[in-house]
């Protein structure tokens, strides 16, 4: 479950993750993240950032298959998103300056 803890314009969303029931909490405990959505021709771009725990170890050998798994929840999360695309409405006014968005899964 999440919960939004702050709506910014552009279209910002951040969430909190309240309860996580994935049957993997022992090894990675997902905290909270953002949708940023930005207009683009007649769609939009949206940029889905998570945070998370991870436990497990060594690190080295883990973070490139927590990195490959979250990169394929986010794609499952946002594919979900454009199939509904129709429900989905934002607002979005661009700022005149932005500061560059990095790529984080």
């Amino acid at each position: 479950m999440k919960r939004i803890t702050a709506i910014q314009p552009p279209c910002l969303i951040r969430f909190e993750v309240t309860d996580q029931c994935l049957g993997i909490e022992g090894c990675v405990v997902a905290r909270g993240g953002s949708y940023m959505i930005e207009r683009n021709g007649d769609g939009a771009d949206i940029v889905l950032t998570t945070r998370y725990s991870a436990y497990l170890h060594p690190r080295f050998l883990w973070n490139p298959l927590e990195k490959l798994v979250t990169g394929q929840l986010h794609r499952h999360i946002l594919n979900g998103m454009r199939s509904s695309r129709s429900e989905i409405s934002c607002d979005v006014r661009l700022p005149a300056e932005r500061p560059p968005i990095p790529e984080r899964y």
